[in-house]
């Protein structure tokens, strides 16, 4: 098996996992918003079952981040990583992401900003 095809495989292991607890969820939400009492708040199938959430989406970050520091050159300037730094921390927390920097710092723990 090739490294692709064994992503493929991953990717739809991962589909077929998040549409199981979808279902599930869907079943479970059902169950209580029936028997909630009137004026309640109606829950949410995405309230239940394991969803990426925020550990999967910041593993994500993690890895993306990796991905694209590793492919710069190796004599890449410092102000050019610097700033590259910046830019990233600047779109992760304009996504929402407000602990960019800690996010950045668990990839990047030998990176010493310049004072």
């Amino acid at each position: 098996m090739t490294p692709t095809m064994f992503q493929a495989l991953q990717a739809r292991r991962e589909v077929h996992h998040r549409y199981s607890c979808l279902y599930a969820g869907i079943v479970a939400s059902t169950l209580i918003n029936t028997h909630l009492p009137e004026g309640s708040t109606p829950v949410s199938p995405f309230d239940f079952g394991a969803s990426q959430g925020a550990s999967g989406d910041r593993e994500r970050i993690k890895n993306n981040l990796v991905s694209m520091f590793a492919m710069m050159p190796s004599d890449a300037k410092p102000e050019f990583m610097e700033k590259l730094k910046a830019r990233s921390i600047a779109k992760l927390k304009a996504d929402g992401y407000h602990d960019a920097e800690l996010i950045f710092s668990e990839v990047f723990r030998s990176w010493k900003d310049k004072q």
